[in-house]
């Protein structure tokens, strides 16, 4: 900002500036119009001589939440079916940094035996604007071995991986939100007896915290 002179040739200048912390980061989900979050730095160039044009330079940018991995903290939700079958769900965490793989535990007691068909795993984006929301399923699948099965207790570890585009849960404002939810629904044997539990998932970026007075080491 400012007036000064410029020689023929090529220049540069560098610059920096601070953006605001309650900025909500750069959003876009495809499958859905509720919202878009988009940044852009624009350059004007104004020339002295009224008779020469200005140069105008638009630059879009990614505006990510910096932060750090949240403190180790275990979840844990369980849900008993009609016919006495109980399904656990135990995660180390509910943080998950999109990209890397997300660790559960899926435990069963089964007493009478009944069959469980299958389990079905949906992990869901919920976005919220203006009093509106819609949901678009980020992930869909059943889990490996637990198909057909009798036992009458059943223990197993399970991971499935967050796709790196998965945008992050934030709120802003009161007004505009993206969270996440991960459902399980348990396929049993009979009429009214499927076992649906949903647990709140974090996903996060992981993006350095950075401290203009740290030095770099």
């Amino acid at each position: 900002k400012g007036s000064f002179s410029v020689e023929r040739g090529k220049h540069s200048w560098p610059f920096r500036f601070q953006l605001a912390d309650d900025l909500p980061p750069s959003f876009e989900q495809n499958k859905t119009d509720v919202f878009k979050v988009h940044y852009y730095i624009r350059f004007s160039f104004v020339r002295s001589e009224w008779y020469r044009f200005n140069i105008h330079k638009t630059c879009p940018i990614v505006v990510r939440q910096p932060g750090r991995l949240l403190p180790l903290t275990k979840l844990k939700a369980e849900k008993s079916s009609r016919n006495g079958v109980r399904l656990r769900v135990m995660l180390d965490r509910n943080v998950v940094i999109a990209g890397h793989k997300l660790s559960f535990n899926v435990n069963f007691i089964n007493p009478k035996q009944a069959l469980i068909r299958r389990v079905s795993i949906i992990l869901t984006e919920y976005i919220e604007y203006d009093g509106r929301e819609k949901s678009v399923d980020i992930i869909k699948q059943d889990l490996d071995y637990i198909k057909a099965l009798k036992d009458k207790h059943i223990d197993r570890n399970f991971q499935i991986l967050i796709p790196s585009t998965t945008p992050v849960t934030f709120t802003f404002a009161d007004s505009t939100a993206n969270h996440y939810k991960l459902r399980f629904e348990v396929h049993l044997r009979g009429i009214f007896t499927n076992i649906k539990l949903e647990i709140p998932i974090v996903v996060m970026d992981l993006v350095p915290d950075v401290n203009d007075n740290e030095n770099d080491e």
